[in-house]
């Protein structure tokens, strides 16, 4: 399960048809795989050289495909009231990952 919902192209549907056959729990299964969407965000990161020579990263994978997709996961879920506190605790792991973002434009901007 855990590597199904980890691919990185797999759909809700493939995931539904997946839980029927093997009568597994689509709800867990749904949040293992928003958990694994947003832990697994890997922003696409181009350096823009300016005329006056200074770097520029710009993400061109931007947080809207990202929030898009969690949108479709959650539209699937039955109730989102248990996914609170586990967000909570990936919403700390994708900060820290958006930290790391920032640290690596300074270092591409010097």
């Amino acid at each position: 399960m855990n590597k199904l919902v980890s691919a990185p192209n797999v759909t809700v549907a493939t995931i539904k048809s997946f839980c029927e056959d093997y009568n597994a729990d689509f709800q867990s299964a749904l949040v293992l795989h928003l958990q694994a969407v947003l832990l697994s965000w890997d922003p696409d990161l181009e350096v823009r050289v300016q005329s006056d020579g200074k770097r520029i990263p710009v993400v061109r994978n931007t947080e809207e495909q990202l929030l898009e997709r969690c949108r479709d996961i959650i539209r699937h879920l039955s109730d989102v009231g248990p996914i609170g506190k586990k967000l909570r605790q990936m919403w700390l792991k994708v900060r820290d990952g958006f930290q790391s973002v920032g640290c690596h434009a300074q270092v591409l901007d010097r």
